[in-house]
């Protein structure tokens, strides 16, 4: 399985680095029909990178607390 392409946000970088970064990410998820969701240190559920279970794809990511499937519905 390929590796996702790590981002690295920083004042000032490049946005079209960065659009292409997740763009390659969204590509490698949406060929592989899967999700990652990313779990915090506090053991909460804040990223959701590829399909929901509605079926759309997309990057999700909630605030500090907040579990990302709650706050999309599910």
């Amino acid at each position: 399985m390929a590796k996702f392409s790590p981002i690295e946000l920083q004042p000032g970088a490049d946005m079209n680095l960065l659009i292409q970064a997740v763009n390659d990410n969204f590509r490698q998820v949406a060929s592989s029909n899967r999700t990652d969701i990313i779990t915090d240190e506090n053991g909460d559920q804040r990223i959701l990178l590829g399909k929901q279970p509605n079926g759309e794809y997309g990057l999700y990511i909630t605030k500090p607390g907040k579990d990302v499937l709650t706050e999309l519905g599910y």
